[in-house]
């Protein structure tokens, strides 16, 4: 037995990643091989986020742990006796592996998922057991904000290139006429990131500050203090520190902000690792690797104090939480997806597993009457037309998937991924500890190495959307929630799915101003009061709207209703409200 820092196993787990990568590549892709390489990533990405950890790594299974190891390492098919609250990492090629994803290859049925929305009223049954669902099982929040956004910032170089050289194409074009429409700028748009870039139309909130403000909302309606995990990655951290501060943690007392898990980066040519100026490179391991990362990051919050001394789902488990939402925070949701993913969950029962995953109808179009493109690429939920249910994405859709969402049959049917999740604290547990996620390998991507040379490279991710489906292994239930039908709406928001609107590059960004747009003006009109074409409405999350016949936004007019966790508004529009000009309601009061 040796006993090793964390930092000197990364060597040697590199090597074993590279070797485990060239026996797979030279054929030996076997159910073994590919555990093997699944855990020794596993083992890499924990030891390189902490390289402190004392590793004890076993010659033989009988070998004495001693007292104050970390974690244990074994090569061996048998399990050694490893003391509670110590990580394992089983090497050996006997240790139990994920399976293969099966290939699903049909829609789920139309009376699979929980429709949340009756047009575009939020249903109040829905409502009601969304909230009662809350107070039942107390929840966390895990907001996923550490991308790079790398397609966001190629949409913005190439846009701004567009603009200076007076060069724009017809996609940049109907770009520049959804910020024209939504009243947004789109320059300043450029100057942020998606995770910051401007989203309401009048305040310029982000993406990220919305759901923040949707989550603490669901708080305040519940009475129950969610917990909040926001995982950033180098590039996010600063920006997401400064908005919280800036809005005394909108209200939340429990916001950890941690960092996500690293997975090595591979030569495809050499299959050595490659390295940069600052050493090895890395790279997020993907939506999925974030709940690994809950097995072993420990909870801080924004100014550096530590909650707990164990893990993150430890201490989530030690302050009640029972449940668990994941959210992409490059799609900005209202607090209606919290509230119906709660309904949706509590549908399924108290004793089983249970997962939802927000999805909508869109319709799937053709690109240039291509039958298998269709033009809106969301990843969709497909059914084995039994009790399975997972997502996937639309790059990894076979042809005979392809050709069913561009089945007319289908028109409006396919259900897309909003990227929102709920699973049981005790399903992730077991995740966790039986290493249950399968490791995805992205091929062909190029990067940077220390000489500045572009070199194709092999990055190594786990998918969230790869969760729903395990459900079925540890004996639990996928439900699915059905948000507004968007078949009705006049194009562009036809294609766009309108209570999840993703930031994912600049044209995107620039649709989800206009949806968000179009929702908050429905919420006026919801409330009675008319909205004339060309007023700017943004709602913020803790508005209430009624309204006399009669009262009136008039063209023109930028007008904000909101308010804050501790001071909730409630805006009474009388029959003779004329309003023009610019106008910020963040106090309760009557509007004549």
């Amino acid at each position: 037995m040796k006993l090793l820092k964390s930092r000197d196993v990364l060597s040697v787990a590199a090597e074993r990643i590279s070797d485990l990568l060239r026996a797979i590549d030279g054929g030996q892709n076997d159910g073994p091989t590919f555990s093997r390489l699944e855990r020794s990533v596993r083992l890499w990405s924990e030891c390189q986020a902490e390289p402190d950890m004392t590793v004890a790594w076993l010659d033989s299974p009988d070998d004495a742990i001693p007292a104050g190891v970390d974690a244990v390492v074994s090569e061996s098919s048998l399990q050694p006796d490893v003391p509670s609250g110590v990580r394992f990492y089983p090497l050996g090629a006997d240790a139990i592996g994920t399976a293969e994803t099966p290939v699903f290859d049909q829609l789920p049925p139309k009376d699979a998922a929980l429709r949340l929305f009756d047009g575009d009223c939020f249903r109040p049954e829905i409502h009601k057991a969304g909230i009662e669902a809350l107070r039942a099982n107390p929840t966390a929040c895990v907001l996923m904000a550490g991308g790079a956004a790398t397609r966001y910032a190629d949409s913005v170089i190439a846009l701004k290139k567009g603009l200076d050289d007076g060069a724009i194409t017809p996609d940049q074009e109907r770009t520049l006429a959804d910020f024209a429409a939504a009243g947004m700028d789109p320059r300043a748009c450029m100057r942020e990131t998606k995770l910051f870039a401007p989203l309401g139309c009048v305040t310029g909130k982000s993406a990220f500050q919305i759901n923040l403000e949707s989550i603490a909302e669901l708080s305040a309606l519940s009475g129950r203090d969610v917990p909040v995990i926001v995982f950033v990655s180098e590039g996010t951290r600063a920006g997401v520190e400064k908005i919280i501060r800036e809005n005394a943690g909108f209200g939340l007392r429990r916001i950890v902000v941690a960092d996500q898990d690293n997975a090595p980066v591979i030569r495809e040519d050499t299959y050595a690792q490659i390295g940069s100026a600052n050493g090895p490179q890395h790279g997020a391991n993907g939506g999925g690797g974030i709940v690994y990362s809950l097995g072993h990051v420990k909870p801080v919050d924004v100014d550096g104090r530590v909650l707990d001394s164990r893990s993150i789902i430890d201490w989530l488990r030690g302050e009640g939480v029972r449940r668990v939402i994941f959210s992409q925070t490059d799609d900005c949701k209202s607090v209606e997806l919290y509230i119906g993913l709660e309904a949706a969950a509590s549908q399924a029962g108290e004793a089983a597993y249970v997962t939802a995953a927000s999805t909508s109808l869109y319709p799937t179009g053709l690109i240039n009457g291509d039958p298998l493109t269709p033009a809106f690429k969301l990843g969709s939920y497909w059914s084995d037309g039994g009790s399975g249910t997972r997502c996937t994405e639309f790059a990894e859709l076979t042809d005979a998937q392809k050709a069913m969402l561009s089945d007319p049959a289908n028109r409006g049917r396919a259900l897309a991924n909003t990227a929102l999740y709920l699973f049981d604290l005790d399903l992730l547990r077991r995740v966790i500890e039986q290493n249950s996620l399968k490791l995805h390998l992205q091929r062909h991507k190029k990067v940077q190495d220390q000489s500045g040379a572009l070199v194709p490279c092999t990055k190594f991710e786990y998918f969230l959307p790869d969760l729903p489906e395990l459900t079925g292994r540890y004996g639990g239930t996928c439900r699915l929630m059905l948000l507004r039908d968007t078949s009705g709406l006049s194009e562009p928001l036809r294609d766009l799915t309108v209570d999840a609107l993703p930031a994912k590059d600049i044209g995107k960004l620039a649709l989800s101003q206009r949806a968000k747009l179009y929702c908050d003006r429905q919420k006026c009109v919801e409330a009675g009061l008319a909205v004339e074409d060309g007023a700017l409405v943004e709602i913020g999350p803790f508005a209430r709207i009624s309204a006399e016949e009669g009262a009136v936004i008039r063209s023109g007019a930028r007008i904000y209703i909101g308010g804050t966790s501790d001071a909730p508004v409630h805006a009474v529009f009388k029959k003779s409200a004329d309003l023009r000009g610019e106008m910020r309601i963040t106090q309760s009061c009557e509007i004549r």
